[in-house]
């Protein structure tokens, strides 16, 4: 697993589509301790919060499909291709449906991003905990399998020249 600051940064990514600030960081890795580490229950928490139901839950959401296609949009910088709504549509409607958790979704879809939509939400995880002063171990960063051109620089997560995701 991911150092808890690592994961905590990526639950702000994920549920509230920015960095945590120093604050709010120090609050959750406080309540990651008291409860021995549970991640689902600090995204439940921050389910709750104004700040998501602002962003994702006071919304009269005309379709599963546009709230589907926010939440991959403030995920990966770019709108879904039709494999994405096909995937993800369907859960969406379910979870407005039954009143079950937005956040777990988010989570999930996440947790299944490959090449650069991977590379893009580790980076933006990265260039968070930048802003806070700490630093994302190589065990931290999801792996990507990555196929370089010539004079092809990867500092972290950084491309500095694109790079053909395979």
């Amino acid at each position: 697993m991911s150092s808890p600051i690592y994961e905590i940064e990526k639950l702000y990514i994920e549920l509230l589509n920015r960095p945590a600030e120093s604050a709010g960081m120090a609050f959750w890795l406080n309540e990651y301790n008291k409860s021995g580490g549970n991640l689902s229950g600090i995204a439940h928490a921050i389910e709750q919060s104004a700040e998501f139901q602002n962003l994702y839950g006071g919304h009269e959401w005309t379709t599963a499909t546009g709230l589907m296609a926010q939440v991959y949009t403030n995920l990966f910088g770019h709108g879904p291709d039709i494999p994405a709504i096909n995937a993800w549509a369907g859960k969406y409607m379910g979870a407005l449906v039954d009143h079950t958790s937005i956040a777990d979704l988010n989570i999930q879809m996440a947790d299944a991003a490959t090449g650069a939509d991977l590379v893009y939400l580790n980076q933006r995880i990265v260039d968070g905990l930048a802003q806070l002063g700490q630093h994302a171990t190589a065990h931290d960063v999801a792996p990507v399998e990555v196929q370089f051109a010539d004079n092809v620089t990867l500092v972290g997560v950084n491309f500095v020249q694109e790079a053909v995701i395979i």
